[in-house]
């Protein structure tokens, strides 16, 4: 039987600069979550965005030859996207 006072839907974000970086941390945290009754139900995947103002920034400091580097950093790196799980309590005793 599930622990009273556990909510009926959760929602985890694992951060990872690709997919399957996040995937590594939702499959370290699931077995944890299956232990105390909450089952995955959906999925969704979204790729890290630069802020526009960090891209604005960048683009007036190339005035002053900084911000051909931000922006060759920024063309270099890639930001941190999400991976969001939503789980829900199984209802049933395991």
């Amino acid at each position: 039987m599930p622990e009273p006072g556990l909510q009926p839907v959760l929602v985890r974000l694992y951060p990872g600069r690709t997919q399957d970086e996040a995937a590594r941390h939702y499959e370290a945290d699931a077995p944890q979550l299956a232990a105390l009754g909450y089952l995955p139900v959906s999925q969704s995947w979204a790729d890290g965005q630069w802020p526009t103002a960090l891209i604005v920034i960048s683009v007036i400091f190339c005035i002053v030859l900084i911000g051909f580097v931000l922006l060759a950093v920024m063309i270099a790196s890639k930001p941190t996207g999400t991976l969001a799980v939503t789980y829900v309590l199984n209802k049933e005793p395991t």
